[in-house]
């Protein structure tokens, strides 16, 4: 028996002021979509709200691949900043610690030389 679909609901020829069972037969093929007029009437809105809303996924899924490469981008960044903060403390600790080290050296050097010289002192 044909039918139309509406709101994916099933209707007879019978209700829908619809074609013979022979067209329908005939329309009845693969990627074929048949609708009543009355039917159609309503399909339209449905089809035309399906096309936006397809619209407005493709739009959002550029939107997202978009925000997906705009993160990776900035966590790159974000790596190489710490990265070279890191390097630059790094470098000023080791400089500090040679500096200590130097200073430490000096001061042993200056009590070497002061006991050397108390050795060296007239009486």
């Amino acid at each position: 028996m044909p039918y139309s679909v509406r709101f994916v609901r099933w209707h007879s020829t019978g209700k829908c002021k619809s074609i013979s069972d022979e067209r329908y037969k005939a329309l009845q093929g693969e990627n074929v979509h048949w609708f009543c007029v009355n039917c159609n009437k309503g399909t339209r809105h449905i089809w035309q709200a399906l096309s936006k809303l397809e619209a407005r996924h493709v739009k959002l899924e550029e939107e997202l691949r978009e925000m997906k490469d705009s993160t990776v981008s900035l966590k790159k960044d974000i790596d190489e900043k710490i990265n070279s903060v890191t390097d630059t403390m790094l470098q000023e600790l080791e400089l500090t610690i040679y500096e200590k080290k130097v200073e430490q050296e000096l001061s042993r050097k200056e009590e070497s030389n002061a006991e050397a010289l108390k050795g060296l002192a007239v009486p």
